[in-house]
C-alpha cells in the first residue's frame, strides 16, 4: 500500500449528512453504513475527517461514532454565518465542538466561505488568536473558490490552511501560480472536488444546462483515458495526489465499495507523464468549473 498517498487523503462527510453530488442517485447512507465506512477508512490509514456546520447531520453522526468506537479521527470543520447572529462566538462554538467530537483539539477550524471570513474579520481576529494560543485549534483556515480570493487571503497573517478545488479541468494550468505562492508563504494546501461533484463520470450525452459547455473538455478526458489505458476514476483521484505542492486531498464517498475502489486506484503505480499532460488541459471560461454556478 502507498501509505504516503493514503496519508494525503481526507475523508469528506457532506454525503453523511445531506444528499450531495450531481451523480448521487442513492441519497444519504444510513448511520450503520456510515459507521462501517468510518471503521474501514480508519483501518486503511485515513485519519482526518472534513465536515461543516452546514452539512446537515454530519456532526451528529461523527460524534455518535466517536462515542461508540475506540477509533478517533482528527476533525476539520467549518464555520457558517447564521442569519440574525450579530456577534458569533467562535471560542464558544469550538468548545462545544470539542465536547461533541470528544477530542481535545480540532485539526482545523475553517470559514466555509471567503466572504464570511473577510466581512467579519475585524470581529473574529481576537477570537482566532485565542483559539490558536489555547491549542484548541491547530490550524485556522478558509475555503475559497477563486485564485483572486486566495490572493487576497494571503494578506492575512492568521491563516494556516486553505482549501480549494483542484481536478482534471480545474488543474495545474489554472492554479499552479497562486498555489506555489501559497506554499512559499507556509500555508497548508487541501484540495477538494477531485471528481468535480461526479461530473467526470456522467454520461456525456445526458449533459444539459451550463455543464453542456464542458462537453468538449469532458470528451477530451475520455479520449485521453482510452488512449492511455487508464480509467477516469484512476486519473481523477491520482492527479491531485501527484502534486507535491498539495498537502491533502479531500474525497467524498457514500459506500465501503467506493472507499475500497478509491484506495485500490491510489495503490497502483502510474506513469508520471500522464499527469504532466493533464497539466496542459485548459478551460478558458473558469466560471464553468464552479458547481455553484451551474444551471440546468
Amino acid at each position: 500500500m502507498h501509505l504516503s498517498k493514503v496519508n494525503k487523503i481526507i475523508l469528506g462527510t457532506v454525503q453523511f449528512g445531506t444528499n450531495y453530488g450531481i451523480n448521487n442517485t442513492k441519497g444519504r447512507p444510513s448511520k450503520e453504513d456510515v459507521f462501517q465506512i468510518l471503521d474501514k477508512a480508519f483501518s486503511l490509514g485515513i485519519g482526518i475527517l472534513d465536515t461543516a456546520e452546514a452539512y446537515g447531520d454530519s456532526h451528529k453522526i461523527i460524534s455518535e461514532y466517536h462515542l461508540n468506537s475506540v477509533n478517533r479521527f482528527e476533525i476539520i470543520t467549518k464555520y457558517s454565518n447564521y442569519e440574525n447572529e450579530a456577534k458569533p462566538q467562535l471560542v464558544e462554538r469550538v468548545d462545544k465542538l470539542l465536547k461533541q467530537f470528544k477530542t481535545p483539539r480540532l485539526y482545523g477550524y475553517m470559514f466555509h466561505s471567503f466572504d464570511d471570513f473577510r466581512i467579519n474579520y475585524d470581529f473574529f481576529a481576537e477570537q482566532i488568536t485565542k483559539l490558536k494560543s489555547t491549542g484548541k485549534v491547530n490550524k485556522i483556515g478558509v475555503s475559497v473558490y477563486s485564485n483572486m480570493q486566495l490572493e487576497e487571503l494571503l494578506t492575512y497573517d492568521c491563516i494556516d490552511l486553505v482549501q480549494l478545488p483542484f481536478n482534471l479541468l480545474d488543474n495545474h494550468s489554472q492554479r499552479f501560480s497562486i498555489l506555489d505562492k501559497t506554499k512559499k508563504r507556509g500555508l497548508e494546501i487541501h484540495t477538494r472536488s477531485s471528481f468535480l461533484q461526479g461530473l467526470f463520470f456522467k454520461d456525456i450525452d445526458t449533459l444539459s444546462g451550463t455543464i453542456l459547455e464542458l462537453k468538449d473538455e469532458l470528451k477530451k478526458i475520455r479520449d485521453f483515458c482510452k488512449s492511455n489505458l487508464i480509467s477516469i476514476h484512476q486519473l481523477a483521484i491520482n492527479y491531485p495526489l501527484s502534486k507535491n505542492y498539495i498537502d491533502k486531498v479531500l474525497i467524498g464517498i457514500d459506500s465501503i465499495t467506493q472507499l475500497e475502489s478509491n484506495i485500490q486506484a491510489i495503490n497502483r503505480n502510474y506513469d508520471s507523464s500522464l499527469f504532466t499532460k493533464i497539466d496542459r488541459f485548459e478551460v478558458k471560461n473558469s466560471e464553468l468549473l464552479n458547481p455553484s454556478k451551474w444551471k440546468q
